[in-house]
């Protein structure tokens, strides 16, 4: 997958817009704002066809969100959280995704 970014009504798009408004968006800012541009993974998450999981890893740590979209009700979650990024499964390491698109710059 190339790193374009979604249409706001693909659910890639839907996905980005709930993560950049909940607690989890502004936790990974905070830490882009210290650490610096992260890599960052956007796709299906495994076991449900209504999730959808964003990764994002820095040198020194990652951290994993679900989105629902099945159920807009249901807050951003935590799905896992390491240190390294070898920890990570081979489709989270699919680097697709921009900071910018998460607005994660660094301000």
């Amino acid at each position: 997958m190339g790193r374009r970014r979604a249409s706001q009504n693909s659910p890639r798009g839907q996905a980005i817009a709930r993560f950049n408004s909940s607690d989890a968006g502004r936790t990974a800012a905070g830490l882009t704002r210290s650490l610096g541009q992260p890599q960052v993974s956007i796709g299906a998450a495994a076991g449900s066809p209504s999730e959808v999981r964003i990764t994002v890893a820095w040198e020194l740590c990652w951290y994993q969100w679900g989105v629902d979209l099945g159920n807009p009700r249901r807050p951003v979650f935590e799905i896992a959280r390491g240190t390294e990024v070898d920890e990570l499964d081979r489709s989270a390491r699919q680097w697709n995704g921009q900071a910018s698109w998460l607005r994660l710059k660094r301000r």
